[in-house]
């Protein structure tokens, strides 16, 4: 799927496919987004309450497991200005169309799946990790391996979602990878917000930019308003967590 949307989408404007995530009244983005960022605020959202807890410096290297279209890498890269930043993600379209549009002497993108990483022992300050992890056919290792490339005194920061009946099995993978666990925060709400928010600019996206045979699939894939996922959430079978874990120094 993702192959597919890098092949037949390839607006640079369209950097982002999470759920996104609305701040509570009385709380904002830590970021002052320029105008032309402004379309991706929710999505953005999802990373940046996260990277405010622990703002990459700028002699940090930053990396984003599952970096999808490119965005959140980009914007980190953009706003954050660390050292360096990596995206990796398992889609070889999809990094060829980040490197396309948005590679940089800080910033670059690379294939390779979230359980293998290629990056040396102790060389990240950060990663990075959203609406990703889901997938992964085999969420253990994949800690292993970021556990593996951190600095001591690292941040793994990540934000996904699972079904009300796998919580116990997720926050015991994590529990047991010897990361410490800093904040577990449920955002599922947040989420819901963000979808209720984002409902009219993706209907826009959909109707001009998504092949009518795929609109329907997409709907749900997107999480908008009706679909099984969006029922889920708000029914609360489905839940949507943010944690932050250090490693050990």
């Amino acid at each position: 799927m993702y192959n597919f949307f890098a092949r037949q989408i390839k607006d640079a404007n369209w950097r982002f496919m999470n759920f996104g995530y609305a701040y509570s009244p009385g709380s904002s983005c830590s970021i002052d987004l320029k105008p032309e960022d402004e379309m991706d605020r929710y999505s953005w959202q999802l990373y940046e309450h996260m990277l405010r807890q622990h703002a990459p410096g700028t002699d940090h290297i930053v990396l984003e497991v599952g970096s999808g279209r490119g965005g959140a890498c980009y914007l980190t890269n953009k706003y954050y200005q660390p050292s360096k930043v990596i995206g990796i993600d398992l889609s070889d379209q999809a990094v060829a169309f980040c490197n396309e549009n948005y590679q940089s002497d800080s910033l670059k993108y690379i294939t390779a799946p979230a359980d293998k990483l290629p990056m040396a022992d102790q060389s990240c300050d950060i990663v990075m990790n959203a609406e990703s992890s889901h997938a992964y056919p085999d969420f253990d290792k994949f800690v292993t391996e970021v556990k593996r490339v951190l600095k001591p005194g690292g941040y793994f920061m990540t934000t996904d979602n699972r079904k009300s009946g796998l919580l116990s099995d997720w926050k015991e993978s994590i529990t047991k990878s010897g990361l410490i666990i800093e904040s577990e925060v449920d955002i599922t709400q947040n989420v819901l917000e963000s979808l209720n928010a984002q409902e009219p600019y993706k209907e826009n996206l959909i109707s001009t930019r998504v092949p009518k045979w795929f609109e329907k699939h997409f709907r749900e894939f997107a999480g908008m308003v009706g679909s099984t996922m969006y029922e889920d959430f708000k029914n609360r079978r489905r839940v949507y967590k943010s944690f932050i874990l250090q490693k050990p120094t």
